[in-house]
Order: structure tokens, then C-alpha cells, then sequence
């Protein structure tokens, strides 16, 4: 099974306040998967994010001493669902995107990830903002990556080559994605208008693999059964 874009979503605010939150345009969809990027101000870092179906995420990227993160709620609950991220108190400069998927395993489903630790001269050109790279372990991962520019001076960010970008809050914050087909090295990039200084953080994530096990479950071959053409060899 591959990983498929659901919806996303996302909201930035230069006012100070203890937390954001966002709603998902439409219902998420029950054992599908969401995936939280965020960022706050200097002072503060990110607490927590919760949503208002009870959803569990946990944090699996930090960087910025703790103020961009990346987090993840596999097996979600289905529902209209609103997301909240936390800070440790009230901070300015605070983002979010919120990112629906299919596809992607319920356990164990966060593969690898990296996030900056100081900031990055910008770039004008074509693809000349990016992250570090990150070796991935599985086919078909999810790359999920997030840009910050510090001065809040862009006009225009765009996706790299080969990304999609599912949140820009047209100034200086913007989230992007792809689906990686084989698994090894990779990274992020980004096109903006000028060479400000910026921050990054990616992660990725493996995709379901289907078996016998679930078709089981599901009662399309019943437990202890054959599936077609198949074959038991005995011993003896």
C-alpha cells in the first residue's frame, strides 16, 4: 500500500499567545495517520499537540533547541477534528501545519529525520534552500519537510523539485512533501525570492505493507484457509 495525501491545512500568527490550533477543512478519516509540523519564536519551545478527538502524537524531529518540531498521530480517530499545539508559555511567531495520510504503517511508522541547529544563508536560486540529507530505510517513504525564514521577509516560497508544497503562509513559513520510491539517500529543497536566513527540519515515514495476516482479519481469506493458487509443502 502507498502512502496517499489526504488534506492539509495550516496557520502561523505574530501575536503572542500560549498556543495555535487549526481545524481540518474536512472530517479525517479513522486509521489513517496525521502529521504536525510547528514552530515558535525565540524564549519558548513547543510543549505538546493534542487534537480535539483524543488523538496520541508524539514528537519524533526537533530542532531550533526546541522550537520546530515534527509529530505524529498513527491509527487516528475519525471525526471533525481540531489540532492544538502547546508552548511552554506565551510566544510571538507561532506556525503550524497539519497533514492528513493514508497508507502509512500504525506502529513503528517514523523512519528517520534531521532538523537544523543554527541558521542557514538563503538562497534565490532554484532549489538553493534545503535540508540536510537523510537515508531513509524503506521503500516508499513519506518525506515530510518544514522551512522557517527567521526575518519574516519572504514574498514567495516555493516547493522544490519533485515536492508538493501543502502549506504556505505566504510570508515566512511553508511545508512541503513526496513520496520517496526507493529508499536510500534524500532531502528537501526550496525556491525563494531572496537569500534571508532560514531554518529546516524533515522526517520520514514508512508506508503500510499489506499481508496474509490482514486479509484474514478483513475475512477475505479465513484464518487457516489457502489463498488461490497457493501451495503447502510437508514434510516427511
Amino acid at each position: 500500500m502507498s502512502i496517499a495525501h489526504v488534506q492539509s491545512t495550516g496557520n502561523r500568527s505574530g501575536a503572542s499567545d500560549t498556543t495555535i490550533i487549526k481545524a481540518f477543512v474536512s472530517n479525517v478519516t479513522a486509521g489513517n495517520t496525521i502529521v504536525v509540523t510547528a514552530f515558535c519564536g525565540a524564549g519558548q519551545t513547543i510543549s505538546s499537540v493534542t487534537d480535539s478527538l483524543g488523538n496520541t502524537y508524539t514528537e519524533r524531529v526537533s530542532g531550533m533547541s526546541g522550537r520546530l518540531k515534527i509529530y505524529e498521530a498513527p491509527n487516528i480517530t475519525g471525526g471533525a477534528c481540531t489540532v492544538t499545539v502547546t508552548f511552554s508559555d506565551s510566544v510571538s511567531y507561532r506556525a503550524m501545519s497539519i497533514h492528513e495520510y493514508s497508507g502509512m504503517v500504525n506502529t513503528g511508522a517514523f523512519d528517520v529525520g534531521a532538523a537544523a541547529t543554527a541558521s542557514r544563508a538563503g538562497s534565490a536560486v532554484t532549489d538553493g534552500n534545503y535540508t540536510d540529507n537523510i537515508t531513509t530505510t524503506a521503500n516508499g517513504d513519506l518525506i515530510i519537510a518544514a522551512i522557517v525564514n527567521i526575518p519574516a521577509a519572504w514574498v514567495a516560497v516555493d516547493a522544490g523539485t519533485g515536492l508538493t508544497e501543502r502549506y504556505d503562509d505566504a510570508s515566512w513559513y511553508e511545508s512541503e512533501d513526496k513520496v520517496q520510491e526507493s529508499s536510500g539517500s534524500t532531502n528537501a529543497t526550496w525556491t525563494c525570492d531572496n537569500t534571508d536566513t532560514y531554518y529546516w527540519i524533515i522526517a520520514s515515514f514508512k508506508a503500510a505493507v499489506g499481508d496474509l495476516v490482514d486479509l484474514a482479519t478483513k475475512g477475505i481469506f479465513p484464518e487457516g484457509s489457502l489463498m488461490p493458487g497457493a501451495f503447502m509443502i510437508s514434510g516427511g
